[in-house]
């Protein structure tokens, strides 16, 4: 049991898996996610995503209340 519990954190350290929580705007999801989403799913098939669209200053409150987080 405690092999098999090395190896399932071991696992969890080596593939990526979760949810991306994206903030957009209306232009933003219909012309430049669709396809940003693709190749993510591709390189990375066991993340889930999600969009929050919103106006940009809706966003913007979401950042700071941590709804959504940033990655710059």
């Amino acid at each position: 049991m405690r092999d098999e519990s090395c190896l399932a954190v071991a696992d969890q350290g080596a593939t990526p898996r979760g949810t991306l929580l994206i903030g957009a705007n209306e232009a933003t999801c219909l012309y430049v996610l669709p396809e940003v989403f693709a190749e993510f799913a591709d390189f990375i098939p066991e993340y889930k995503s999600a969009i929050y669209r919103n106006f940009s200053y809706k966003i913007i409150e979401k950042l700071e209340n941590g709804s959504i987080a940033s990655a710059l």
